[in-house]
């Protein structure tokens, strides 16, 4: 059905083939929200309704979201998207391969005001002060670039959305500091690394067009699955995703920015989160921050919508649930990084900031 709907929006009038393909993009939207990658979408079983109706809407305003009927061709990683330059390579595969998350959407900006107001002058001032800013004899010194890992990346849309807000002017102790970044998206989900990689070739041109000083990198999305021990990909012990390239192999120890991971400890065996807190205290330099966000309870509750959440979380994966805070921070305190501020978040989310030492 799924190749003939592709078919139909290839050869049909697209009025007809609005009425002929609705019904397969209900069903396709709703098993996207009961699979690994639910959380991304931000739905869980109980809430596949008003979701479904949220992105029929947008389809219906946006023909583009047909996307999520097509194929998925092999993923074009051959370039970056870089301010160097080059030249944009979007295609009809790349935006048939792009997905969309209302949740999302949503989120983004005010995931991106934090990491803004709160994340970037604890890393800008931390950094030594050699590496940015001006010096004494009028001379610019080198300009600051981060270096981000996102753990449980989804479509993209925070990918492209954040690392595009991240760069810019921050003011440190008085002086102008331009920052760049080179951004590595992770995810688990072979259709999800290819709609990351499909939404940063479509935004290549834009970001051919930032200046050298707000240079943004974006790396091929890449399999990270992680449990107690840390990445899965890599070990190579049994086969299968253990089998796979190491996500972080070009990444040295202790040369992390930043890493961000939004909406997966929730919607994971509680072995990710161990994994997570262990490889953000190997990869992140002194002074890095872990950056989650998501539902959590504190002090053994929560908002009702999350309790009523976290029963169906468990409905459906019995290792999935709404975290205890208290949990989480100390086992984030066990590998080293300290919990530096919560913030509260539109629809009972929580962002939570960590700081190696």
């Amino acid at each position: 059905c799924i190749n003939s709907a592709h078919h139909m929006h290839t050869h049909m009038h697209p009025s007809l083939l609005s009425t002929i393909t609705i019904c397969l993009f209900i069903v396709s939207a709703a098993a996207a929200a009961t699979g690994p990658s639910a959380a991304f979408l931000g739905t869980s079983t109980s809430r596949i309704g008003p979701g479904v109706r949220r992105a029929c809407a947008s389809w219906l305003m946006d023909r583009r979201s047909l996307s999520l009927l097509g194929t998925t061709p092999k993923t074009n990683t051959s370039n970056n998207i870089s301010s160097a330059g080059g030249n944009a390579n979007t295609s009809s595969s790349d935006d048939a391969r792009m997905l969309d998350s209302p949740s999302a959407q949503r989120n983004k900006e005010p995931i991106l005001s934090i990491l803004k107001s709160e994340v970037m002058p604890l890393l800008l001032h931390d950094r030594d002060a050699s590496t940015c800013g001006a010096t004494g004899n009028g001379q610019t010194k080198q300009k600051p670039s981060l270096t981000v890992l996102e753990v449980a990346a989804g479509c993209g849309v925070h990918t492209l959305h954040i690392a595009r807000g991240l760069v810019g002017s921050y003011d440190e102790e008085g002086g102008g500091v331009e920052a760049s970044c080179t951004w590595y998206p992770t995810d688990p989900s072979p259709s999800s690394r290819d709609s990351i990689n499909a939404r940063a070739a479509a935004a290549e041109m834009e970001m051919a067009s930032l200046p050298a000083e707000h240079a943004v990198i974006i790396q091929p999305a890449q399999s990270l699955t992680l449990d107690a021990d840390g990445i899965v990909e890599g070990r190579n012990v049994d086969g299968g995703i253990s089998a796979l390239p190491n996500p972080i192999a070009d990444i040295a120890s202790g040369s992390l920015d930043l890493i961000t991971n939004v909406n997966m400890i929730h919607i994971s065996p509680w072995s990710a989160t161990l994994g997570l807190m262990k490889i953000s205290s190997e990869l992140l330099r002194p002074g890095g921050i872990l950056f989650s966000y998501g539902p959590y309870k504190v002090n053994g509750t929560a908002a009702e919508s999350n309790l009523r959440f976290d029963e169906s979380l468990k409905s459906r994966d019995a290792s999935w649930g709404v975290r205890d805070l208290e949990e989480v921070v100390k086992e984030a305190e066990r590998q080293g990084l300290k919990l530096i501020k919560m913030v509260e978040m539109p629809a009972n989310n929580l962002s939570v900031i960590y700081q190696k030492g």
